[in-house]
């Protein structure tokens, strides 16, 4: 009789240890990989790399861009008013601006990007690489009081490749330029932002 104890308790034990296996977890927080759509299109990217900016998501950013081989050309103007800050700049600096900028930013802000780009805007170089100039508005709505300005409007040109062994477009290169003396360009964003 001493046995039915013993096993019962040792039921019990498995049953208590088993139960463990369906707590249920919080969800995962969003990631690049839930916003980004597999970007085998040059449209597809530069949607991808609109939404970032409207979601304020670094991951989704980042991922638009090539590794460490990336470049980033300012609005000589803007360049000018921030000597130095862009003589280097990579994936880690454009990585580094846009961070600080999306923690003095809410996701519910409602930044705004709209690209214009036109076919005739767009050359391939080679069959993995291509340019496009797009006439970009930027529309920012952040914290940070010191930044008083909000709109943005420029000429982005922008190199593209096709990763080898891969089916995905990622900007390789990006050159800013203003379209009217007076504009503020995406430029003086990226030179605030580094260094605040």
């Amino acid at each position: 009789m001493p046995v039915r104890p013993l096993a019962a308790s040792v039921a019990l034990a498995a049953l208590l240890t088993v139960g463990g296996c369906f707590n249920v977890r919080q969800p995962e927080p969003a990631t690049a990989a839930a916003d980004w759509l597999l970007a085998t299109q040059a449209d597809i990217l530069l949607d991808n790399f609109q939404r970032s900016i409207q979601q304020v998501n670094p991951a989704t950013y980042e991922r638009c861009f090539v590794g460490p081989s990336f470049q980033f050309l300012p609005d000589p103007v803007a360049a000018g008013r921030a000597p130095g800050i862009f003589d280097q700049w990579r994936l880690d600096q454009e990585r580094a601006y846009f961070q600080r900028l999306a923690s003095r930013t809410s996701a519910t802000a409602g930044n705004s990007l709209t690209l214009t780009y036109p076919p005739q805007n767009a050359s391939f170089i080679t069959p993995d690489s291509q340019q496009i100039q797009a006439t970009y508005r930027l529309r920012l709505f952040q914290q940070d009081t010191a930044f008083k300005q909000s709109n943005f409007a420029g000429t982005a040109l922008l190199t593209l490749v096709r990763r080898p062994g891969q089916n995905e477009w990622k900007i390789a290169a990006w050159q800013d330029t203003r379209l009217q003396p007076d504009d503020n360009v995406w430029s003086e964003v990226k030179a605030y932002f580094f260094t605040h």
